[in-house]
């Protein structure tokens, strides 16, 4: 068998910087793979140790513009945890409106993304780009709204919101979801059948491959669906066997009761719809399923949502160790957080949903035939900034003399 080096760089039409290197037959059917982040690295938990807890909510938001929001929540909802209190059931009804308009909006983003892989052209690529936009627009404007900014909401702080919304904003926003919910049906089911048509034509067969799954709410997240004891952080170094491309990536490797998992709309739908999309590609279905149970989860919670209760519940600023769990667009989203008597940051980590998926969108790819390859690592929508977590210093000669891993 001939082996043959393919490499993509830079992967394109996601967040951040990657790279894919993939060995491959002489039929062009990968057997070895490598999705390798490139981005620099960030630092944000080292630039938040030494620093006020209230300080670490504003700071995340600043990770990702496409991510703010369940960065934001999981900062300080690990707060909360440390501090060992809650906030009003009001404030929680906010916050898991504002997280829905974010993933709705992301999720429509991600289709608009992939209309080249699905061939979409002709005359009603322009109707499907403005349904998209439309339903991304509906979105945004309840992240606006509840949020009170547009990118970075600061509206969100420890011990819940600063204010709630008016009936009049309650009300336009009920209006808005219930617009949404007739475009993003039309929207849905375009994209479940135009998927179903493209695995179903595709020129090569496609593995049938499904990682572990790790999920902790349909729709916001849960800090106790996850065992903490459970996660072990890896080097490359030690995940990856010496001369494996995969060491010079520029991630920590998450395992979960020591092996890999998948997150995100996937693993949410098989775990709490049972879910039987079997090859990468089903992913892009159960996303476009997904923003469906969004927009009627948002407009059951307005239903709900008192506009005259308080959303804001004051706390003791005390030492402790707490996680924050938000389900991201993209996946489990896991900030942890350590704080002294004065409530000053001592540790800061976080486990970001693309950390999870990039060792597994590297197993997804085998098997399968090399023009597809791009296709399938989109199909995990990978934010790859926020997942980096090494420096690889190399010399002047590009040999590697060194690392840092920031965690």
């Amino acid at each position: 068998m001939v082996s043959t080096v393919i490499e993509i760089n830079p992967s394109t039409r996601l967040e951040g910087h990657a790279k894919i290197i993939l060995d491959t037959d002489d039929d062009g059917i990968i057997h070895n793979a490598y999705f390798l982040s490139t981005s620099m690295v960030r630092g944000f938990e080292y630039l938040i140790r030494g620093r006020n807890f209230g300080f670490a909510n504003t700071v995340v938001q600043r990770i990702c513009g496409i991510c703010p929001i369940p960065h934001g929540l999981a900062s300080v909802e690990a707060v909360e945890d440390a501090f060992d209190t809650s906030i009003p059931p009001d404030a929680k009804r906010l916050r898991e409106l504002l997280l829905i308009g974010n993933k709705i909006q992301s999720h429509a983003l991600h289709q608009y993304l992939i209309l080249d892989d699905l061939a979409i052209n002709g005359e009603n690529r322009a109707d499907i780009i403005e349904r998209i936009q439309e339903i991304r627009r509906l979105a945004q404007k309840m992240v606006d709204v509840i949020g009170g900014e547009a990118i970075h909401p600061s509206n969100v702080c420890v011990g819940g919101m600063r204010t709630n919304i008016t009936p009049y904003a309650a009300a336009m926003l009920y209006r808005v979801m219930r617009k949404c919910e007739r475009i993003a049906k039309i929207q849905r089911d375009f994209m479940v059948e135009t998927m179903e048509k493209k695995i179903e034509e595709l020129p090569f067969s496609i593995n049938h491959y499904q990682e572990a799954m790790l999920s902790t709410h349909m729709t916001y997240g849960d800090r106790n669906g996850i065992d903490m004891s459970a996660i072990t952080e890896i080097t490359p170094y030690r995940f990856y066997q010496a001369g494996e491309a995969g060491r010079n990536t520029n991630i920590m490797i998450p395992l979960y009761y020591g092996d890999t998992v998948e997150v995100g709309p996937r693993a949410r739908y098989t775990k709490y719809k049972d879910f039987r999309g079997e090859t990468p590609l089903h992913i892009n279905i159960a996303r476009a399923r997904e923003m469906m149970i969004l927009v009627y989860r948002a407009v059951e919670i307005l239903d709900k949502l008192s506009t005259s209760k308080p959303v804001f519940k004051d706390y003791t600023i005390k030492s402790g160790t707490g996680v924050g769990i938000i389900e991201a667009p993209r996946g489990t989203n896991l900030h942890e957080v350590t704080l002294d008597k004065k409530g000053i940051v001592t540790n800061y980590n976080m486990i970001v949903p693309t950390t999870w998926n990039m060792p597994t969108i590297e197993r997804a790819l085998k098997g399968n035939h090399h023009s597809i390859a791009e296709f399938i690592v989109r199909s995990y929508d990978p934010c790859v900034e926020c997942a980096t977590h090494q420096i690889i210093l190399r010399d002047l000669d590009k040999k590697v003399c060194g690392r840092r891993y920031f965690k």
